[in-house]
């Protein structure tokens, strides 16, 4: 007779999990109220279910009273949220494709100075000769060892 409780018990724990996932996405930015409602008041009206079914499994008495209020907070919390949700998913838009916008389209910039390297020209020469061009344009002109290393010795 146990075994009853074991269906509920599975969507009390998916409801928690959906719950988590639910404040995850509020947290990142979207914002979905009538969802939440809808999993607080599933919650609530699967904690009533596994809470009768246990006290009749163990033979426990219930406050009728306790229970009314808890199944009627649960089917207000149910009906603003499917309220709230209808609400919010009928406002949203539908796009059949990406916008064309140039977000995303870089454009590259080359320099005066830059001579593309091709297949055919790939030798130690042609590759050093653009990045030296490059750094003496930015640099005005290549560093000198001499005064890393003073030539007179004491």
């Amino acid at each position: 007779s146990a075994l009853i409780l074991f269906p509920f018990l599975f969507v009390f724990f998916f409801i928690v999990v959906a719950i988590i996932l639910t404040l995850y996405f509020i947290f990142q930015g979207a914002f979905f109220l009538g969802v939440l409602c809808l999993l607080i008041g599933g919650f609530v009206l699967c904690y009533l279910v596994i809470q009768i079914l246990f006290s009749i499994i163990t033979s426990r008495k219930q406050s009728v009273k306790q229970i009314g209020i808890l199944f009627l907070v649960s089917l207000t919390t149910l009906g603003i949220g499917t309220g709230i949700s209808v609400v919010e998913f009928s406002t949203f838009t539908y796009h059949s494709g990406i916008p064309d916008t140039n977000v995303y389209k870089r454009s590259f910039v080359e320099e005066e100075s830059f001579v593309p390297v091709t297949a055919s020209s790939l030798s130690s020469a042609s590759i050093a000769t653009p990045i030296i061009t490059w750094y003496r344009s930015r640099n005005k002109s290549p560093p000198s060892l001499s005064s890393s290393f003073p030539s007179t010795v004491k």
